[in-house]
């Protein structure tokens, strides 16, 4: 599958055979501004969750846009999906809100944390930090990094020589 992230949401197309890629759902999302007053920014990123099983998406977006938490397991089995099929239910879709914080997102998956980037010029939104081991689906906060300055990446490491 890929996850192509565009201006009002998500299109998860089914790469299987690369010759006929096709459009498997498609997830609107709030959030954005249209140019030329402004820009909508998404990134996303996945995580495999140790526990469950279960994959889910992270969608962040900037310009008023928020963070997604998709549950994607519907899209693994025995059985191909469809054109436009809509697999995946509104219940395993949230909007958990963090306005400004997806100009990216990054998954640790060594350590199961979520990074959510401002990069809203003057801003002091900084980089929020979540525990995705406590709740993939609504991981609760961490202490975060707040300030001034562009903080539109994250990369991390569980030891240091």
């Amino acid at each position: 599958m890929i996850f192509k992230h565009l201006v009002f949401g998500l299109h998860i197309i089914d790469v299987t055979n690369p010759a006929a890629p096709f459009r498997v759902q498609y997830i609107n999302m709030s959030g954005g501004v249209l140019p030329p007053n402004g820009r909508i920014w998404r990134d996303v990123d996945i995580n495999l969750d140790p526990v469950s099983g279960k994959t889910y998406a992270y969608v962040g977006a900037q310009a008023n846009g928020n963070l997604w938490v998709i549950d994607l397991s519907r899209l693994s089995g025995g059985a191909p999906h469809g054109v436009d099929s809509n697999p995946i239910l509104p219940a395993e879709i949230a909007n958990r809100g963090r306005t400004n914080y997806g100009h990216t997102v990054f998954v640790n998956e060594e350590l199961d944390l979520l990074f959510l980037n401002s990069a809203n010029n003057g801003s002091t939104l900084g980089c929020q930090i979540f525990d995705l081991r406590q709740n993939p689906f609504d991981p609760p906060l961490l202490p975060s990094w707040t300030g001034s300055g562009c903080p539109s990446a994250s990369s991390t490491t569980s030891s240091v020589c």
